[in-house]
Formats: C-alpha cells, structure tokens, sequence
C-alpha cells in the first residue's frame, strides 16, 4: 500500500516537474503516512462523512509524525501528513484550507490515498477497477481533489499499469475526441479489454492515423478541430485500404440532421 502511494505520488510530481527536494518530500510523506496505524481503521479524504470525528481522525494522521519527531529531515513532511485531509472546495480538516492554500504535496498524497482505497479496500468494501475508481474520482475534481491533478493520475495509471497491456493486443481502436477525461476513461476499459487504443486529438491527425495503424474500430466524435468527424469519416470511406473499417459516433451533439448524416456514411451507431 504504502509503496503504491509512493509510485504514484513521485510520477505524479515528476509530470509537475517539482523540484528534486519536494518530490523527496512528497515520496517520503506517502511512504510514512500510515507508519504506526497497524490495527486502526484506516481513513482516506473519500471515507469521511457527517459522523466522523475529526479530533479522532487528525491524531491519528499525526502519529507518523510523532513516531519521526527525533529524525531531522531536510524538508517539510508535516505539512503534507497534516493536510492530506484539507478538500479542494474548502470543506475539508482540520483547517477548511482552500484551492491552492492546500500544500502541493497534501493534493497528491490525498489524491493517491484515495485512488489506491478504490482500487483494493473499496468504499464499503467493494473493490473498484481502476476506470470505475478514476471516473469516481473525476467525479469528484474541482470539489475533493485537485482538478488539475485528477488527469494526471489518470495518465499515470495508463501508462504505469496498462501500457505493457498494449504490446500484446490483438486489435486498434482509433479514438477521435478532444475531450481529454473522457478518452483516458475509455482507453482505460479497452486496454483493459485487451485492445490497442490510439487517440487522434483532431479530423486530418484521425484520419493520418487511421491510414497508418488499420484500426479495427473507429470511435469518432462530431465536433473535431481542422476536419469534423463527418468530414473525416466520409473521406476515410473513399480509401480503398481503409474505406471497409467500422466505425462508431460517440458525440455531445444531439441534431436528428447530423445523427441522420452519420448513419447515411454507414457508421455503426450514433450514441
């Protein structure tokens, strides 16, 4: 446990580009942070409700600290251990820290704690794959967790547990989106699936990848930078190499007209 939330918490901050000395702090914070609590029950920021007591809740946080008090680190660990419980609303303990006034250190560390709960302890003891757990937690950016750190762990977790995955995939699916959350989502159940997964982030790199990589599906939204989806796949239909491949339009756009136009190209569904 505490050497996953120390993987994640160091990749975390290396992607920030921390310094060498704050990202020691921040991997030595959640290696420790459960240091002494054999036996206790333990808490993440996600456990915490109505009826916790958040005396009971902060002196435990802080027995790692005590246990630590005679070591002399070069770096501040306290205010990480002490603030792993702050929210990003404002509306967290002990001290009702808001947004940024949160230590950078403190976001990662609840962030991480929080992932690694779902995905082995579970909320109520239901253990979580790691596209439900991070769609939970997208859930919850901007209101528990940092929204800026939340597609941070998102990539993380693809590269770090899914990337092996892809080298052994039998077939590619090509996703056209610029919705960053959404595709990591989605890419995380299909490689899951055991899929290859390429992403193209407008029409004419979607329609570049689809004639390199031979996808077996395409997934494509409407609204694509340079070359909309439609564009993209009534040109892609016209390749002979490539013009058989099916595909699917996952959109926000609800127009009966351009659900009518994408059926007309052949697509498989519009959803």
């Amino acid at each position: 446990h505490a050497h996953n939330i120390a993987k994640y918490a160091r990749l975390i901050a290396n992607k920030l580009e921390l310094g060498l000395k704050e990202l020691d702090a921040i991997t030595l914070a959640a290696y420790i942070h459960d240091l002494g609590k054999k036996g206790m029950k333990p808490y993440s920021i996600l456990e915490i409700d109505a009826t916790s007591d958040p005396a009971e809740i902060m002196e435990q946080a802080e027995i790692p600290l005590k246990l630590l008090s005679a070591a002399k680190f070069p770096f501040d660990l306290a205010g990480i251990i002490k603030n792993q419980y702050e929210r990003w609303d404002g509306r967290g303990i002990p001290n009702g820290l808001r947004g940024e006034e949160i230590p950078i250190g403190a976001r990662i560390l609840t962030l991480v704690d929080s992932y690694e709960m779902l995905t082995n302890r579970g909320l109520s003891g239901q253990q979580m794959e790691p596209g439900d757990a991070l769609e939970q937690m997208n859930r919850q950016a901007g209101k528990i967790f940092d929204p800026k750190l939340v597609p941070i762990l998102m990539s993380v977790v693809r590269d770090e547990i899914y990337l092996k995955q892809v080298k052994a995939a039998q077939d590619k699916i090509l996703i056209a989106d610029t919705e960053i959350d959404l595709t990591t989502l989605l890419e995380l159940r299909l490689v899951k699936e055991g899929f290859e997964v390429i992403i193209a982030r407008n029409g004419n790199e979607a329609l570049e990848k689809a004639r390199e990589e031979r996808p077996s599906l395409i997934i494509t939204e409407v609204d694509l930078p340079g070359k909309s989806g439609l564009e993209f796949i009534s040109e892609m239909t016209k390749m002979k190499e490539i013009g058989s491949t099916p595909f699917v339009f996952l959109s926000r756009r609800d127009d009966p007209r351009i659900v009518t136009q994408a059926l007309s190209l052949g697509a498989e569904d519009y959803i």
